[in-house]
Formats: structure tokens, C-alpha cells, sequence
């Protein structure tokens, strides 16, 4: 056995709790008062060890990145996503990721048409002066869009001859998402999470899919945030109109005019920081290594990491970091990104991941998003939540399974 020479921290044995407890303290506003940078807890499996720091980050997920695996993750996963770019290492991963890279590029024109006909045909199904939940519409978007990208104009018929059944996509999709992440919080016992609701939900998206594949032979927390902070609307309206005009007729913006935007960039950025997709994650280590920090009586030594033992992470709880961000760090204000205050941030803001692993869709979907957000508030001049309903970050109420999303969806009266 390899010999790494690291002080050692003391351990928690509690049959799994901690990781399960960890889940929920890591969507807490109170993490770092209640969940150190860095929690070591022993099951009746290996040791799990759970960071917040950016350094450990940077070495889990990139310069180090060799000497961790996706653990259990494969086996957690396969039920749903099969044998993917989700599932795979090594050679099979870096194939499937070759394949699905160019569908992503930046400049593809037609990713950009796509996005445009799909919000329009979103925005045209609105009734003005009404209380709306954008939450399923944008899940209904986020579909379509990707359907369009993957599998071209047939996506027109999947979408309008679509049963009953594979309407529930975005429930199936939910229900399957959920049983996944109670696989995730226990680790090797993850076969005993199990039941009719995960294979129904299996099959209807499988039922989708296949059919999709024989044809053509995944933001409602912008906007949710943008309704709440009126002064915030007000300065990215004044940028849209100063871009490409405000009015129902004024013409869609292209993209070079939206890279013009900075500001609702800003609004977006900040967005991502409060509500990053993917809030916790994890690896397993395929060797014996170390993380470069949280051991010893100052937390900045190296920490020993066995082969099989698991290092977890919460971006969302890293996020909200104030030695990172400022006093302010629960407070939505995207002027933080403006003017490179925040250029040296790093690995302190991981919205789509970090190394090879990084998402391939991150432009993709910062694309669509800025886009959606311009066009609706082009098309609606008044924005706003309804009477009587506030939010106030670290309070709000959400659904964690393997993304975080608002358990109360994103209403929003548009007039």
C-alpha cells in the first residue's frame, strides 16, 4: 500500500447520519456556523469527507482530478441514465464527451434559433395580467430546446404527438431525480432504495427517449429573484433598452447584442451563486491521495484520503462562504460581478463544475437564459410577485434531489 504521509482528523461514527444530515445543513444559511470547511464521518462503510473549500475543490475536480473516481455514483445511476457521459470514466467517457461536444459550440447559429423559437413560442402561451408559475414552462423550455439541438426539426412532432404518459416527463423526470439522490446519500446501500415509483418513472422517460432516437435516425431563479428586487429589474430594463428597445414589437436581440448585456450577465451570475444547479457533489478516491487542506489544529494541512473513500462537497454552501463573498454573501447583489471585483474568485464559484468534468452546456444555457430573461421583460413591461408572497434568501424553501430547484415554484404576476 502506497504511504502518504498526512495529519489525520478525528472521526465521526454515526452509521451514514452525517451524510445524510449533511444534505440538508448543506442548503442551511447557517452551514458555516453549523458544518466546518471540512467533516470526516465513519459508516459501516469508508470514511466520508465532506469540504466547502475552493482549494480542495480545485484539486478534487481538476489538478488531482487522476486520483479520484465517481464511486458509486455509477451504480446509483445506471437505472436512469444508462451507460453515458453521466456513468462512464476513462476511454468510454472521453468518447461520449467527444461526441456530444460539438452539439454545444458557441457559435452554432442554429442552437441560437432554436432557443429563439422555443422562448417565443413560451412567452406567446402567457395571458398578461396574470398570476403565472414559470417553473414547469421553463422545465417545458429547458426540454425543448435540448430535444431541438439533439435531434433537429423531428423534435416539432415528438413535442405535438407526445402521449399523455410522456407529458409527465417533467414528473417522471422529478420522481426518478429523487429516488437517485436517496441513493447518493447512502452510499453502498444504495440498492435498497428502490419501488415501482423509480422503474414507472424510468420507463416513461426511456419511453420518450427511444422514440425520440428512432425519429431522428435537461430558469425560473432569475426571474424569481428579478420579480422579488424591483431595483434590480429596473437597471436590466434600462440596459435592454438601451441595447434593443422595450416594447412587445421591438425586435428579439441577437447575439451580438446580448453579449453587450453586462449587467443582466451580472443578475445571472449572481443567480447561479445563490442557486447553483448542482449543489452537492461528490468523489471517491481510485488512490491513496490528499486534499490540500483541513487537517491539523489550523485546518491548513493536507488531509489523507484512502482509496474508497469519498470526498463530498457543497457548492451551494461554498457560495455563500463570506471569507469569499463579503459580509454580504446572502444578500442577491449582482454588481459584485461587475467591474472583475470577484476575477480572482476561482474554484469559489463553480456553478457548472470544474476540470474535464466541467458541464459541456454552460454557454449553451447561459445563452438560452439570456435570452429568456431579455425577451420577457421586452415583452412584459411589469414584473412582479404577487401581493402578499416574499422570500427571503437563506429561508426560502427547496426542493434538493440531485439539482435544487424552489419547492414553491416561481409565480410571478406579468402585465
Amino acid at each position: 500500500m502506497d504511504r502518504i504521509s498526512a495529519p489525520s482528523i478525528p472521526l465521526v461514527v454515526a452509521l451514514g447520519l452525517v451524510t445524510l444530515l449533511a444534505y440538508k445543513g448543506w442548503l442551511s444559511h447557517e452551514q458555516e456556523k453549523e458544518i466546518r470547511r471540512l467533516e470526516v464521518e465513519k459508516g459501516l462503510g469508508a470514511r466520508n469527507i465532506g469540504t466547502t473549500s475552493p482549494i480542495n475543490l480545485k484539486a478534487v475536480l481538476d489538478t488531482q482530478s487522476k486520483d479520484f473516481n465517481l464511486g458509486f455514483r455509477i451504480p446509483q445511476f445506471r437505472d436512469l441514465m444508462g451507460s453515458g457521459v453521466f456513468t462512464q470514466e476513462g476511454k468510454d467517457w472521453s468518447h461520449s464527451r467527444g461526441l456530444l461536444r460539438p452539439l454545444f459550440a458557441s457559435n452554432r447559429f442554429q442552437a441560437f434559433e432554436d432557443i429563439r423559437r422555443c422562448v417565443e413560442d413560451m412567452l406567446n402561451n402567457i395571458v398578461p395580467n396574470t398570476v403565472v408559475d414559470l417553473h414547469p414552462r421553463i422545465f417545458q423550455l429547458t426540454l425543448a430546446t435540448t430535444l431541438f439541438m439533439l435531434f433537429g426539426d423531428s423534435a416539432h412532432r415528438m413535442i405535438a404527438t407526445a402521449d399523455k404518459k410522456e407529458q409527465d416527463l417533467a414528473s417522471a423526470f422529478n420522481n426518478a431525480q429523487e429516488y437517485l439522490a436517496y441513493r447518493t446519500r447512502v452510499g453502498p446501500f444504495h440498492w435498497l432504495i428502490n419501488g415501482p415509483g423509480m422503474w414507472r418513472a424510468c420507463r416513461t422517460i426511456h419511453s420518450f427517449l427511444d422514440r425520440a432516437i428512432e425519429e431522428a435516425l435537461e430558469v425560473s431563479h432569475e426571474r424569481r429573484l428579478l420579480g422579488r428586487n424591483q431595483h434590480v429589474l429596473k437597471k436590466v430594463r434600462d440596459e435592454i433598452a438601451s441595447v434593443v428597445g422595450l416594447s412587445p414589437e421591438a425586435l428579439p436581440p441577437t447575439q451580438e447584442q446580448l453579449k453587450k448585456m453586462t449587467y443582466l450577465s451580472a443578475v445571472i451570475k449572481e443567480s447561479l451563486r445563490l442557486y447553483p444547479p448542482v449543489p452537492v457533489n461528490q468523489r471517491a478516491a481510485s488512490r491513496n491521495t490528499t486534499i490540500p487542506e483541513g487537517g491539523g489544529l489550523d485546518g491548513r494541512s493536507p488531509v489523507l484520503v484512502l482509496e474508497g473513500e469519498s470526498v463530498g462537497y457543497s457548492v451551494y454552501a461554498m457560495h455563500r462562504r463570506e471569507d469569499i463573498y463579503g459580509s454580504d454573501a446572502l444578500e442577491f447583489r449582482p454588481e459584485r460581478w461587475l467591474n472583475n471585483a470577484l476575477h480572482g474568485v476561482g474554484t469559489g464559484y463553480l456553478p457548472f463544475g470544474a476540470g474535464a468534468r466541467a458541464c459541456l452546456g454552460r454557454e449553451f444555457a447561459m445563452l438560452e437564459t439570456t435570452y429568456m430573461i431579455a425577451r420577457t421583460v421586452q415583452r412584459f413591461p411589469f414584473i412582479a410577485v404577487p401581493d402578499g408572497e416574499t422570500m427571503v434568501i437563506g429561508t426560502e424553501k427547496q426542493l434538493l434531489t440531485l439539482v435544487v430547484t424552489s419547492a414553491e415554484g416561481c409565480r410571478l404576476r406579468l402585465s
